[in-house]
């Protein structure tokens, strides 16, 4: 018996549920590609204003506002 399986990244579901969570807000989902792969960089609001989401920052928390 042959069962099809389909793999899909964590940060695809991450990034699907974050942009359905923003629908009809202020913010947008801004990604751009990173070493071949898609990063999540910012929600943008007017006025100017930014959730940053940055894994790689050893002394807070991933999710930074500013």
């Amino acid at each position: 018996m042959h069962i099809s399986v389909g793999a899909v990244s964590h940060q695809i579901l991450f990034l699907e549920a974050v942009e359905a969570a923003v629908v009809g807000s202020e913010f947008q989902v801004i990604t751009s590609p990173f070493k071949e792969r898609l990063a999540l960089d910012e929600f943008v609001m007017t006025p100017p204003r930014s959730l940053i989401l940055d894994g790689n920052c050893p002394t807070q928390s991933p999710l930074v506002t500013g």
